[in-house]
């Protein structure tokens, strides 16, 4: 039994009842190594999305790749499955769209190019649009004069 509480010999035997042999120190099902390293109870759903059962991982993953994940997950969550983050940005919530934009970014794809524009959200007034700066829509109209000239 490890200090955490699990039966890492346990976890050996179904290991090796898969693979064949046992591992050493701890098998990280994430990077595939195994190594001697700190070990934590890391949540298996993100405890802020209610998750109570935990698993026994690596420190270093849970610490790094877990908190990226975890913030991933709650968006996958909150603007997934209750809906687009589209319906975020058309809502107009200024507070919600500054959470998004950061994380998912905003890229436009212009009618009749093939390649998208980085956009920013702006509200003027009652309106709720994004912008594009000059350069990057002077640049797209740019292409696509070139490649009706070019045909």
């Amino acid at each position: 039994m490890t200090p955490l509480g699990t039966n890492i010999e346990q976890l050996k035997a179904d290991f090796e009842s898969v693979t064949g042999k046992p591992f050493r120190h701890f098998f990280c099902p994430i990077l595939h190594v195994d190594e001697e390293v700190a070990l934590c109870r890391g949540h298996v759903v993100p405890e802020s999305l209610g998750g109570k059962a935990k698993v026994l991982q690596r420190a270093d993953v849970d610490q790094g790749f877990g908190s990226f994940f975890e913030a991933e997950a709650i968006d996958a969550v909150r603007y997934g499955l209750d809906g687009s983050p589209l319906d975020v940005v058309f809502g107009g919530d200024e507070v919600e769209i500054r959470k998004l934009q950061p994380r998912f970014g905003f890229h436009l794809l212009l009618e009749g190019t093939n390649k998208s524009v980085e956009a920013s959200f702006r509200r003027l007034g009652d309106e709720t649009g994004f912008c594009v700066e000059r350069e990057h829509l002077e640049a797209a109209l740019a292409r696509k004069i070139h490649e009706k000239r070019t045909v």
